[in-house]
C-alpha cells in the first residue's frame, strides 16, 4: 500500500476480513508512491489498494486506461479479445443510444471476465447547510456526481447549477450533460 493514512486503515481492516472470512494470511507492506507505482506496473503484488482516477465523464478514458491490454493503469494485465475490439468502437461512435450499447456490452464483458476484485470501496460523507436545497447523497456516485450535483439555496435568490435534475440512475456516461452556464438568477 502507498504510505496514506487512509490506505494503512483500509490494508489493516482487508487484512482482518482475510484472515477471518477465508483464513488467509498476508503482509502488509508499505511504500513511497514512486515505488508503489513500479510495483503495481511490474507485478509485484498480491493485493494491491488503488484508486481508479480517470475523467469521470466519459467510459473511454477509465476503459481505455485500466482496462485494454497497454493500458497504463492495466496493473492487472487484464486481456479479453471480446473487450479489446468493443473499445475501439466506443471510442469513435458519435450515435449516443449505439454508443450506449457499446459500453453496456463491454461491461457485460467485464461482469463475466473481471479485470479486477474489488474488495473495498470509499465512502464520502457529505456535510452541508441546511438552506441548501435539492441536495439528495443517495441519487449520487462518488466524486463525479458531487461535483455535477445542482444546488439551490433557499431564500438567496442564486442558484447553482453544474447539473439538471435527474432521477437516480438516470444519467449516463454516453450522454454527459454540459452546462450553458453556471451560475444564474432565479
Amino acid at each position: 500500500m502507498r504510505d496514506l493514512a487512509h490506505h494503512k486503515l483500509w490494508a489493516q481492516g482487508i487484512q482482518q476480513m482475510l484472515q477471518q472470512s477465508l483464513n488467509i494470511e498476508c503482509n502488509l507492506r508499505t511504500t513511497v508512491e514512486s515505488v508503489w507505482f513500479d510495483d503495481i506496473k511490474s507485478g509485484n503484488y498480491d493485493l494491491a489498494i488503488g484508486a481508479i482516477v480517470s475523467t469521470p465523464l466519459d467510459p473511454s478514458d477509465y476503459f481505455n486506461a485500466w482496462y485494454t491490454k497497454d493500458g497504463p493503469q492495466n496493473y492487472s494485465f487484464w486481456d479479453n479479445k471480446e473487450f479489446q475490439a468493443l473499445v475501439p468502437r466506443i471510442d469513435r461512435e458519435v450515435d449516443a443510444k449505439k454508443r450506449l450499447t457499446l459500453i453496456r456490452r463491454a461491461e457485460s464483458v467485464m461482469e463475466q471476465d473481471p479485470p479486477l476484485v474489488p474488495v473495498a470501496w470509499e465512502k464520502i460523507n457529505d456535510v452541508w447547510y441546511n438552506y441548501v436545497m435539492d441536495h439528495n447523497p443517495p441519487d449520487y456516485f462518488g466524486i463525479y456526481d458531487v461535483g455535477q450535483t445542482g444546488y439551490s439555496v433557499a431564500g438567496q435568490g442564486l442558484r447553482y447549477c453544474s447539473s439538471p435534475p435527474r432521477k437516480r440512475g438516470s444519467r449516463s456516461a454516453a450522454e454527459p450533460w454540459i452546462p450553458e452556464f453556471p451560475l444564474s438568477r432565479e
